[in-house]
């Protein structure tokens, strides 16, 4: 199983959002930072479904995928146009 990178990712929630979330803890015995990118993969798969974004991000991965294994294995700089608005990009999504 390949190794995956995890980012440190810091949100505030309302309190009703954790005691869901402890809640659910406590009854699939699952930890919070497991259920919340269970809930964060959900919601970008029903993103995508509902709009054409799927192969922009997956033409991202393997751009970026690509940079990774460039030259001599390590990651070398690689700017793809509009790489400096992602924010934005995103941003487009919230509900």
């Amino acid at each position: 199983m390949p190794k995956i990178h995890m980012v440190r990712l810091v949100v505030y929630i309302p309190e009703r959002q954790m005691k869901e979330l402890e809640a659910i803890h406590n009854t699939l015995e699952l930890h919070v930072s497991e259920i919340v990118r269970r809930a964060i993969d959900e919601y970008i798969e029903r993103v995508k479904r509902k709009t054409k974004i799927k192969k922009e991000v997956e033409k991202d991965e393997a751009d970026d995928k690509k940079a990774k294994t460039a030259g001599n294995g390590e990651k070398q700089g690689v700017v793809r146009e509009g790489s400096a608005h992602k924010r934005s990009f995103w941003d487009r999504f919230r509900i």
